[in-house]
């Protein structure tokens, strides 16, 4: 039975840790379907990218054909952190400078935008690597 509420890609190992019981999994180029998906320009997984995943049972062979599966609650969380965040930053730091700091519109609006390019860069640049290790989990 195919549970349409997580993501899946297919994959091979490339390599297995054996110390942290992990393994590096370079996902199939098309195998994503990531159409439905809000963060996929994000999102290295259709771009044949590889993903460190925490192996909870027995750890594959590598070279070992498996499937990579996110949970929705996953998606959710990758969205909030992709798509949301930023924007909260925006509207947030501009009423702010606007509003507590009594900068004019236009430079609250400038403020809001860097801000939000700042927090856009953190998230895009520190948080994927952790998402990685916490999100895929595998099915041989």
């Amino acid at each position: 039975m195919v549970d349409h509420s997580a993501i899946e890609h297919e994959g091979t190992v490339t390599s297995v840790d054996f110390l942290r019981h992990e393994a590096r999994v370079r996902i199939d180029r098309g195998s994503a379907g990531c159409d439905g998906c809000a963060a996929a320009f994000m999102c290295g997984a259709g771009k044949g990218e590889e993903l460190v995943v925490a192996c909870g049972g027995e750890l594959p062979a590598a070279g070992s054909r498996v499937r990579l599966v996110a949970s929705r609650r996953t998606q959710r969380l990758a969205v909030l952190l992709l798509l949301a965040l930023p924007c909260v930053v925006l509207v947030g730091v501009t009423v702010g400078c606007v509003s507590l700091l009594g900068m004019g519109q236009g430079s609250g609006a400038l403020a809001g935008l860097a801000a939000m390019g700042l927090a856009f860069a953190l998230v895009s640049f520190l948080i994927p690597g952790s998402l990685r290790r916490l999100s895929f989990s595998l099915k041989g």
